[in-house]
């Protein structure tokens, strides 16, 4: 079977790149596009994937992003046309959507965060792969029952449950008397950014730097972003380390002492990979975030004030957290059995 697999952002490489593996143990196919946008051919370069890169960027702006995404689309379906493609999978890339409408062929897509706009996501795919917290969410109930499928737990297990951590990281922060703590910035791109959140940032890294003995590895989401931060914190030393180029998410989670982010995927890894995590996200929280948050494995910081609450503590050594591969095989039988039907 040939299987087609898009991928849009960042995380979706760490996503798809377990998927691949059990698929070509399978005597599957794969034709992996990506769109070179953050850290995403860097992630494929280290995992050892070939793959073809169409279209890259980040633009600002509904109309603009609309505008790539379509050109993106155009081009994936020439592309992909001719090559056999069985059924195709993204997780809500929406140039992959539209381009399998173009091309004809068979579309699985997923997403974890309802609240961002689904326009012709739930309309063209033929399958839609949803976590089981979104079962009740109003965003979800005008997709046809019989295109969706639910998986208990979170994407982010997909990988978490192939995860094995090493004796260190590959960042040289390791102290044993300092607290490190890994800092996610607010992406200015997405639709969903606030000004709020900058000033949330902000506020995190005051209170980092104003305590002795506590280091910051910041992980920008994008060139010009990473750019702007080496500017701003260059003075500080070796107290705030930012990374050259993509590196080993999981295992620098695993070694730091705490996680503060602005995002959803680096926040659900660190919790639940057992790791002190707390959201600076001021948007509107998805079911997943918020199914954590009552679980007790995440804490939301919602103000300038809350801040405070953050508690900088030496993380003692653990052990890792029992993960479930159940995800992982439910996203490859979906592929299998969707494709062998096309």
């Amino acid at each position: 079977m040939n299987v087609w697999i898009d991928l849009e952002n960042t995380p979706h490489a760490m996503i798809f790149e377990p998927i691949i593996e059990r698929l070509e143990s399978l005597g599957h196919q794969i034709y992996l596009t990506a769109k070179d946008t953050g850290h995403t051919l860097g992630l494929l370069d280290r995992f050892g994937l070939s793959y073809d890169v169409v279209g890259g960027g980040e633009r600002r702006g509904t109309v603009s992003k609309g505008i790539s995404a379509f050109d993106r689309a155009i081009r994936l379906a020439w592309r992909m046309k001719d090559c056999g493609i069985d059924v195709g999978i993204s997780h809500g890339s929406r140039s992959h959507i539209l381009a399998s409408t173009l091309a004809r062929i068979p579309c699985i897509t997923a997403y974890d965060y309802e609240h961002s706009s689904k326009l012709f996501v739930h309309s063209l795919p033929d399958r839609i792969l949803l976590p089981a917290c979104l079962q009740d969410s109003d965003r979800i109930r005008t997709i046809p029952s019989e295109k969706v499928s639910y998986y208990q737990g979170y994407k982010e297990e997909i990988y978490l449950s192939t995860f094995e951590p090493r004796s260190s990281m590959e960042l040289d922060v390791t102290d044993p008397q300092s607290i490190v703590v890994l800092v996610r910035p607010p992406s200015g791109f997405v639709h969903y950014h606030t000004t709020e959140s900058d000033l949330l940032f902000t506020s995190v890294m005051k209170m980092i730097l104003s305590r002795s003995r506590t280091k910051a590895i910041l992980i920008p989401r994008s060139a010009d972003q990473e750019r702007e931060l080496r500017a701003t914190y260059r003075s500080f030393g070796d107290r705030v380390v930012i990374p050259d180029g993509a590196v080993d998410g999981l295992n620098t989670i695993w070694h730091c002492d705490l996680v503060i982010s602005a995002g959803g995927t680096m926040n659900r890894e660190a919790a639940l990979l057992g790791v002190p995590t707390y959201s600076i996200l001021t948007a509107t929280l998805g079911a997943a975030d918020r199914s954590l948050i009552q679980e007790g494995r995440l804490t939301h910081i919602v103000t300038r004030e809350d801040v405070a609450s953050i508690r900088f503590e030496k993380r003692p050594p653990g052990r890792l957290p029992d993960s479930s591969s159940s995800v992982l095989e439910f996203f490859v039988n979906q592929i299998v059995s969707w494709g062998g039907t096309s």
